[in-house]
């Protein structure tokens, strides 16, 4: 229903609301900037003088915040879409990027959906051969995140028990929490794409602008490291735990009739490093990254 809501809110919008708008928050003071590369800071500061320095300075917006939302009761959604085979979709309320328990969060993902030695796929895909594939994420957002399970059952299967299995498989991480065997694995596969994606010199420049956009100090790398370390197996259990407890949303995606269009578009798969991958930023040139976020009402 939000979706509806927003849709209407669009559609209502007039030219004299999208000014205001932009007015309101696509002004200097909202901006942050990162300049990468093989360039001589004189001449890149001269080159920002050029195409932002005729912008006059204007007080910053006021950041807007939210309480996180939750979910009163368990809701469960079917409906067909453009699928081949059944999915199930599990999804909580989860805590917000940098927050306590968002990093546990991340790991308990990787342990229970991510890759072949996670328990998702160990038991449903390797062992009992009922799903076709697994995956579990905690997608990080601002203001409050999401954390999702789900899987492509294999044909012909009771997708009924298939969800009790599930289930009872995110209810044992939540009770006995991981072995410091998991923990350990799904700590350094974390760290270890991390590291890896700092290669490439528009993520470092991204990241840069990422964390003083989030923590006020663009050499947030060390702050976020130390977050997955603090991580212990209680730590990650009693996050676990309070998050799938509360209530969940529960989809079933069926194969929509043959002539039948369904819902919408076929969904792919997420993995755990969803929301880690949508940094702000965007490239210029061949020896030079520029990453520039204008930071929207809800930052």
């Amino acid at each position: 229903m939000a979706g509806h809501r927003l849709h209407a809110d669009l559609e209502a919008a007039t030219v004299e609301d999208v000014k205001a708008f932009f007015k309101r928050f696509y002004r200097p003071s909202n901006l942050s900037l990162v300049i990468a590369g093989d360039v001589r800071p004189a001449e890149a500061r001269a080159l920002v003088d050029r195409y932002f320095g005729w912008m006059p300075a204007s007080t910053p917006p006021e950041r807007i915040s939210a309480a996180p939302a939750q979910l009163t009761e368990d809701r469960r959604v079917t409906f067909t879409d453009r699928v081949q085979l059944p999915r199930l979709r599990f999804e909580w309320h989860s805590p917000a990027l940098f927050a306590d328990g968002d990093a546990d969060l991340d790991l308990a993902a990787q342990i229970l959906g991510g890759g072949k030695s996670s328990r998702l796929y160990r038991q449903l895909v390797f062992e009992r051969r009922v799903a076709q594939d697994v995956w579990a994420y905690q997608s990080s957002l601002l203001l409050g995140s999401q954390f999702g399970v789900g899987l492509t059952a294999k044909p012909d299967q009771d997708v009924d028990a298939l969800e009790r299995e599930t289930r009872l498989l995110v209810e044992r991480l939540a009770t006995d929490g991981p072995t410091q065997a998991e923990l350990e694995r799904a700590r350094n596969t974390h760290l270890a794409d991390y590291y890896r994606s700092l290669d490439g010199l528009q993520t470092r420049a991204d990241l840069l602008n990422h964390y003083e956009r989030l923590l006020g100090d663009p050499g947030g790398v060390e702050r976020d490291i130390a977050r997955y370390h603090a991580v212990t197996r209680e730590s990650l259990r009693a996050a676990f735990a309070t998050v799938v407890n509360a209530p969940c949303l529960f989809m079933l995606i069926l194969p929509a009739p043959p002539g039948e269009g369904g819902a919408g578009g076929e969904a792919e798969n997420e993995d755990d490093d969803e929301g880690d991958a949508d940094l702000p930023g965007r490239a210029a040139n061949l020896n030079a990254t520029t990453a520039a976020t204008m930071k929207g009402p809800l930052s």
